[in-house]
């Protein structure tokens, strides 16, 4: 236990995910030894693998990390938004209900009508909203920044209204507009760094607003020149970053450079004296496909050229230009125990789920036969791997964003509750169809409706925080558990079961 937490002590860069389009995997990685690398054992792990997993990758080139912990991943051969979410906390993402089509762009595949033929970056706003930048196909769909909200809260975003092209290319013509990457600037507007093919279209990043207020960036001048780099070689940009600061950056990867810029005097662009620098010129052969920002600034590229390999760049003299010596490779496919083969999109690990779950129906004895899945409860009526609950959030007295979340369960009523402690040393006892996990003193925090989807949130609404309700306290540990109504006949003749449960430490 004491060499576990000093090597989690130790680690120094960030733990970070990069989908890797050639071997149809993402893959974690983690400065386990603080040597500031991703070289050694153990600190290269792939966590999708999509001959283990239930769903497949076929050119998955874009992802993002959520604040709740999801992993989202686009694929342009797929045109789907998948999401990926380690419930179990057993290290990877291969479980079932691990993985979904978060958006299906396929003909038919959501009930909004929206194609998405060739989906690149994407990024997610603090409201829960999703922007893809989307390229047709050539045959089919549209040239477009799409708006995907699950509005519903079943989990995706494939139902009626939930999926629009927030802007489109006008008259669509094959070339003229190739978007590649979006971002959400400090200002709240969406940057769209676009690669026409066209030759003598203007190739860099615009900026998109809804100028009427209509629902999109469709009309006469909402989408605006932002920056525009010296054109050079043949250029290709694909990515597009933004640092606490409002600084973007992107990759040239035609000319091997990496541009930072700013609308320093909010004149609507980056294209003033002083608003942009040639950050780094990389002098050397490259295919930088992605980019992803640190807390600390520092600038990681994902470069595919001959060998794989992220690339770390730390300004350390405030220059605005990367010198030789502020350039690091701290993953190197030839050095690494796991080889990426085509590293395309890369960001930081999201943070660990603020609770531990227990209390699986694989695990325990559910009265019923066969038992639940991996991470969830014991089977109901709709759900033959059972019921599941997990937690969101911030588990802190003073700044509690914690929630509980509950999934696959009939649409009726929920119970969430609060005890102190894991029943059976966390395996639970038979309780109605399912197992009663948390014990000891409890607390009934609040009985919600299931939607037709089968899920519901504790707290939604005007309900008061868990911390509040719960009477915690910091350093208090406390187990969750959902008792949900099941009256189909089943399994024995209860009206009842539960999901498995969730531990949470309350933090100060």
């Amino acid at each position: 236990m004491l060499d576990a937490l000093i090597l989690c002590a130790m680690v120094q860069l960030p733990v970070q995910r990069v989908t890797d389009s050639t071997t149809d995997t993402l893959v974690r990685l983690a400065d386990l030894n603080g040597d500031d690398d991703y070289n050694d054992a153990g600190e290269a792990v792939q966590d999708y693998i999509d001959t283990v997993g239930p769903l497949p990758l076929a050119n998955n080139v874009g992802l993002r990390s959520t604040v709740d912990g999801f992993v989202l991943v686009t694929d342009n051969s797929e045109d789907t938004v998948f999401a990926f979410r380690d419930h179990d906390n057993d290290g990877d993402f291969n479980d079932p209900d691990e993985s979904s089509r978060w958006f299906d762009g396929r003909a038919g595949g959501n009930l909004s009508g929206i194609l998405m033929p060739s989906a690149n970056g994407l990024v997610r706003g603090s409201d829960g909203v999703v922007w893809v930048a989307s390229a047709n196909s050539g045959s089919t769909g549209v040239d477009a920044v799409l708006r995907l909200q699950d509005a519903n809260g079943d989990g995706d975003a494939n139902d009626a209204g939930e999926a629009l092209e927030w802007w489109s290319a006008p008259g669509n013509p094959a070339g003229d507009f190739v978007p590649q990457a979006v971002q959400i600037g400090l200002d709240g507007a969406i940057y769209l760094c676009d690669a026409p093919s066209t030759a003598g279209l203007q190739k860099g990043v615009y900026r998109l607003v809804d100028a009427n207020a209509d629902g999109d960036a469709n009309d006469a001048g909402e989408r605006l020149p932002y920056f525009i780099p010296p054109f050079g070689v043949a250029p290709f940009y694909w990515s597009l970053e933004v640092d606490a600061l409002g600084w973007f950056y992107t990759a040239d990867t035609g000319n091997e450079r990496v541009w930072k810029f700013k609308d320093l005097n909010a004149d609507g662009d980056a294209e003033d004296a002083g608003e942009s620098f040639l950050y780094w010129s990389v002098g050397a052969a490259s295919n930088i496909w992605d980019l992803a920002i640190d807390s600390n600034g520092d600038v990681y590229c994902s470069d595919s050229q001959g060998t794989s390999r992220i690339i770390r760049l730390r300004d350390a003299d405030g220059s605005n230009t990367i010198g030789a010596n502020e350039v690091l490779v701290v993953y190197d496919e030839t050095l690494a125990a796991v080889a990426i083969g085509n590293g395309r999109g890369i960001d930081f690990s999201p943070a660990q789920p603020a609770g531990t779950p227990f209390c699986f129906g694989d695990a325990g004895a559910c009265p019923c036969v066969p038992a639940g899945n991996p991470g969830k409860g014991c089977p109901n009526s709709i759900a033959p791997g059972g019921a599941r609950l997990w937690t969101n959030g911030v588990a802190s007295i003073a700044a509690d964003t914690l929630s509980l979340d509950g999934r696959f369960m009939p649409a009726s009523s929920a119970l969430y509750f609060q005890g102190t402690s894991q029943l059976n040393n966390g395996f639970g006892t038979a309780f109605g169809d399912g197992l009663r996990c948390a014990g000891g003193s409890v607390i009934r925090l609040g009985t919600k409706l299931n939607s037709a989807a089968g899920m519901s949130r504790y707290p939604s609404g005007a309900d008061v925080a868990v911390s509040v309700r719960g009477q915690c306290t910091a350093g208090a540990t406390r187990t969750y558990q959902v008792w949900y109504r099941n009256a189909a006949a089943f399994c024995t003749p209860s009206t009842f079961n539960l999901t498995n449960g969730v531990q949470v430490a309350w933090a100060p």
